[in-house]
């Protein structure tokens, strides 16, 4: 690991010992200018191009605060034991809800049996919003039927392999117990109005990151309950802004019996869910721990410039300002069109976006504000266009699938690749490697055709050629695997293009990217998935808004395969915008 400042050497000089105190003087000086800003500062790929680009350049700016940041040591209170039971948790729940999905189309409605649903947790809480600009407050809504508890918060990052921080604490807080209401008997929707417990109040130094309020029974530090947010740093321009997949977890939150899916609903899923509830997903933190936990610890260890945001804060065109990259990971399935349409302007102004994930906006929700008056804390989704009423007032605002023709937006006009379908979460297949020469493989060693264990599942995206996607669009895996929902041979298709702008986006059609970063629970780290992410993230950083002057060739390798789209598919609508689809296969393109 080498210093930015370390190649700014002093000329040495024969003219005498002068010119050499002076030198370890000015050497001396940067040493201290660099110890002042907390550490060392990461450079990587010195002397290396990537597509034609040096990459000899510091990643981390000297103002990059997550360096700074990640020098303190860290510590591994915040970690709930039942930590490494999150995948088996996972597991069963994704397990039981393929079952759902594949028996019929996701439909049903409120009237929920309330009896039905079972609260497990002596305390629990939700904040008042999903993020907060850094030296706002924030209030914590929380529910004990133990008495008095502890609040301590963590910020989440690398710390030296311990993932947390503690940044505050609050102890011997009275406990009160409250009540869930029933679901509303129209929309299902489960909304809590708990007083608030405690106010956190942030400063100016709190460092933009994902943090965690770890609520714990006086005298048994043991016990966890989680409330997840966010805070950002809107003033800072950052290389990376790292939205936090927020509405996907609310969506599978089924607290108070009604998630936006039937399997976990009884009595059928709710059209509306609130923010403004606990999670019931690993101990309150939502679906942070099997995706998104690893990533954050990955890029901060790394000493990437990154900061955060949530789902709802790309609402607002300014989200992503003075970034060169968005990235998102783990399953960002649910978008409105608001976020949509910004992420198209941010690519259109030279952006560049990394899913490192699949199944990637592809319902469309609408937020609404609480019966409070705070805006974004309901989210809308009734997954049928007969029952939303916006169909007759917007029709293209109307919550189905954005590849639906009344919305007309096929996630592969962005992204290159749609979701194809699933297998159980842990099940797996290996990625298979095509256009190996690209730039997106330098440094793994892989070949046309070679394997990397475990990363494919458990969604998973294809390329379909329904006419939507952007021309140039590069595959760069090509993996076989069996749709379950269907019982026919299909692909695992990940995906890069650069639009006319400059920006490059890509889309790595499977769920378990990030957990190969560092090895989590049946997967294995793997140094060329670290690489992989280091050439797309270092290649977007270097060459972000850069103009494209000539437009890459589209000559196919050979013939493209017609595959027409079985007309049985009902839940997953696979392609339903022009008739039979055609299937690109795997190394017909080369960007």
């Amino acid at each position: 690991m080498s210093n930015a400042y370390a190649k700014r050497r002093v000329p040495a000089s024969s003219a005498g010992s002068g010119r050499k105190e002076r030198g370890l003087a000015v050497f001396l000086i940067v040493l201290l200018s660099i110890l002042a800003l907390g550490g060392v500062l990461i450079t990587r790929y010195q002397g290396s191009q990537v597509d034609g680009v040096p990459l000899d350049h510091a990643i981390s700016a000297p103002d990059n605060p997550v360096v700074v940041e990640n020098q303190r040591e860290g510590t591994d209170a915040w970690k709930s034991p039942n930590l490494d039971s999150y995948a088996q948790t996972m597991l069963l729940m994704q397990n039981q809800s393929e079952a759902y999905r594949r028996s019929y189309a996701d439909s049903g409605g409120a009237f929920a049996q309330t009896s039905q649903w079972t609260r497990t947790k002596e305390i629990e809480g939700y904040a008042s919003r999903s993020s907060i600009n850094k030296g706002q407050s924030i209030t914590f809504h929380v529910s004990s039927s133990v008495g008095a508890y502890n609040i301590r918060v963590y910020r989440q990052g690398w710390y030296g392999g311990n993932g947390g921080v503690q940044v505050a604490e609050v102890l011997n807080l009275p406990g009160t117990f409250y009540s869930a209401p029933a679901p509303d008997p129209v929309t299902g929707m489960v909304a809590l109005n708990w007083p608030v417990a405690y106010t956190l109040q942030t400063t100016t130094s709190w460092v933009s990151g994902v943090y965690l309020a770890r609520l714990s029974p006086v005298g048994d530090d043991n016990y966890t309950s989680y409330i997840i947010f966010i805070v950002r740093d809107d003033g800072r321009p950052a290389d990376i802004v790292y939205q936090l997949p927020l509405t996907t977890s609310q969506a599978y939150n089924e607290w108070g019996g009604k998630s936006l899916y039937d399997y976990n609903s009884p009595g059928g899923r709710a059209y509306k869910v609130s923010f403004d509830r606990p999670y019931t997903q690993n101990d309150g933190a939502g679906l942070y721990f099997p995706g998104d936990y690893i990533m954050v610890m990955w890029l901060e260890k790394e000493g990437y410039d990154v900061k955060y945001i949530s789902s709802e804060d790309m609402e607002t065109s300014s989200a992503l300002n003075g970034s060169k990259v968005f990235l998102t990971n783990f399953h960002d399935e649910y978008w409105s069109m608001n976020m949509y349409n910004n992420i198209i302007s941010a690519r259109n102004n030279g952006i560049d976006a990394a899913f490192f994930t699949s199944n990637n906006i592809y319902w469309q929700i609408r937020y609404e504000a609480s019966s409070g008056g705070v805006a974004n804390r309901v989210m809308v989704c009734y997954k049928d266009a007969d029952l939303d009423p916006m169909r007759n007032i917007s029709p293209q605002l109307t919550t189905v699938l954005f590849r639906d023709p009344i919305v007309n937006m096929p996630e592969n006009e962005f992204l290159g690749v749609m979701f194809d379908n699933l297998m159980g979460y842990g099940e797996h297949r290996p990625w298979v490697v095509t256009n190996a020469s690209h730039w997106f493989y330098n440094g793994t060693g892989l070949t046309n055709g070679a394997q990397i264990n475990t990363l494919v599942g458990y969604e998973v995206d294809r390329y379909f050629n329904n006419g939507r996607a952007p021309a140039n669009v590069t595959l760069l895996s090509n993996s076989p695997y069996v749709n379950p929902s269907i019982q026919v041979d299909s692909l695992q298709q990940a995906a890069i293009y650069q639009a006319s702008s400059g920006a490059y986006v890509f889309n790595a059609s499977t769920n378990y990217w990030s957990a190969l970063l560092l090895g989590s629970w049946i997967w294995q780290h793997d140094t060329r998935v670290e690489q992989m992410t280091r050439n797309v993230l270092n290649q977007m950083i270097a060459t972000g808004g850069t103009q494209v002057t000539n437009t890459p060739s589209l000559t196919p390798t050979i013939t493209p395969s017609l595959t027409p789209v079985p007309s049985n598919l009902t839940f997953y609508r696979g392609i339903n915008l022009a008739g039979n689809a055609a299937v690109i296969d795997g190394n017909n393109w080369e960007g």
